[in-house]
């Protein structure tokens, strides 16, 4: 499809961008792309951390574990503590995504459509205690918190997270910029080279 087609543009303009990878690697579910999102993120992040999820969708759940501990220890900030919180979510450990998701509100996170919209939450949904945690958090925020209510999107259910953060979304629209004028430039010489002949 089209977004398979964009991120290996954007792999070829830099192929040592992580999130092209763990973005195609979901929709072709692909564990080569999952091995190469863990070989390039070699340290945690303070910001975008792939290697969690791409060692659990090539089934290495421990190694998951360990690198979301990596990650707090080296960067506890609020979207680092949102990412464990999805990551231990969807391995239905309960507790430490409840208590990685309080965290992460502590600290400041306040991206309620992402925690409405993670298919990685999906198994806390029905909680008692996610539903008040949230609705709780929502409301100090001054967020309608009917979250029990809150109907589905009628955008369909897949594995891929339905959005990029501001990091991502500045890069890509930098690769875009950037192939833009490569293929300027190759029409210009197409053109040079047709007047010379």
């Amino acid at each position: 499809g089209d977004a398979i087609s964009d991120y290996e543009v954007g792999m070829q303009i830099n192929s040592n961008y992580a999130p092209l990878y763990y973005r195609r690697g979901i929709i072709k579910k692909s564990k080569k792309d999952f091995e190469r999102v863990i070989k390039l993120e070699t340290a945690p992040s303070a910001t975008e951390n792939y290697k969690p999820f791409a060692y659990l969708y090539i089934g290495k759940q421990n190694d998951g574990k360990r690198f979301v501990k990596e990650i707090l220890k080296a960067y506890p900030n609020a979207d680092n503590y949102y990412t464990a919180a999805s990551f231990y979510a969807a391995i239905n450990d309960t507790a430490n995504a409840l208590t990685s998701l309080e965290k992460s509100f502590e600290l400041g996170y306040r991206n309620f459509s992402q925690v409405d919209s993670d298919s990685n939450l999906d198994s806390l949904r029905t909680k008692a205690s996610y539903i008040a945690l949230v609705d709780k958090w929502k409301k100090a925020s001054g967020v309608s918190a009917n979250f029990a209510k809150a109907e589905k999107s009628d955008t369909p259910d897949t594995d891929e997270k339905p959005w990029f953060n501001k990091p991502e979304l500045d890069r890509l629209k930098e690769v875009t910029k950037e192939l833009e004028r490569q293929k300027k430039l190759k029409q210009e010489d197409k053109i040079t080279s047709a007047e010379e002949v």
